[in-house]
């Protein structure tokens, strides 16, 4: 088995939100019929997860390298000497001629957490996240008892936000939570964490407003022991 490349036959590509994120000592080498690409991502949250991918030149950079194993695929979080093996026998490539890698990455899709988890109805729902690229499409979702609810919109632009008002029609309980998915990469999801809907008036209250009502109706009538009314205190219900 051949394969040639220098050693610093590598293009990165790293896409997604705005913040700092790098590929960074990326080398190739040679352990037996495998090729071994190490490498280091850094980005400004240890915990936030990528998607990486490996290209080739002998395709014009337009299929992912197969077979491969290790730090690559979906769920790859930042660190250093980061691994990817390509069994290169076994793969399909060309190995005759001189190869130049191009290693990707995209963040993957991951709601930040929501400001608070308790909402009366009517207040708006303040939701962002990070992953995919500006130019993917989202559906969002509202989810109950972890089916789905309600769409709250449709193929829609990535801006990395959207705000939703809660209808005050909407049942109050404490099983919603809002779901974010890629509309062209279903696998492309993330979900928030429950959140709770209350009512605009505590049901306590409604009670205390409705129990007074009645107290008045059962106190208007009321007689002194002598049989005579109050003098002066004159009580009609509403």
């Amino acid at each position: 088995m051949k394969v040639f490349f220098p050693l610093t036959a590598f293009i990165a590509s790293l896409s997604g939100y705005s913040f700092a994120q790098t590929f960074e000592n990326l080398r190739p080498s040679l352990s037996g019929d495998k090729v071994i690409i190490t490498y280091d991502l850094s980005y400004s949250d240890a915990t936030q997860k990528f998607n990486v991918s490996l290209y080739g030149s002998h395709d014009n950079y337009t299929n992912p390298i197969t077979p491969v194993e290790g730090n690559i695929g979906q769920n790859v979080t930042p660190g250093k000497g980061l691994r990817i093996v390509w069994d290169a026998k076994n793969s399909s490539v060309n190995l005759d001629s001189e190869i130049t890698f191009e290693l990707r990455g995209t963040l993957k899709l991951a709601l930040k957490p929501l400001g608070t988890t308790a909402y009366k109805k009517g207040e708006e729902v303040k939701l962002s996240w990070v992953g995919n690229g500006p130019s993917d499409k989202m559906n969002i979702e509202l989810m109950r008892d972890n089916q789905v609810y309600k769409t709250l919109a449709e193929k829609t632009a990535n801006t990395f936000s959207f705000t939703w008002k809660i209808p005050k029609n909407l049942k109050a309980g404490k099983d919603y939570s809002i779901r974010v998915i890629n509309a062209n990469i279903p696998s492309e999801v993330s979900t928030s964490e429950l959140v709770t809907i209350k009512p605009r008036i505590p049901l306590l209250v409604k009670g205390l407003v409705v129990a007074g009502v009645v107290g008045v109706a059962i106190w208007q009538p009321w007689k002194s022991e002598d049989n005579n009314e109050l003098p002066g205190l004159t009580i009609k219900p509403n």
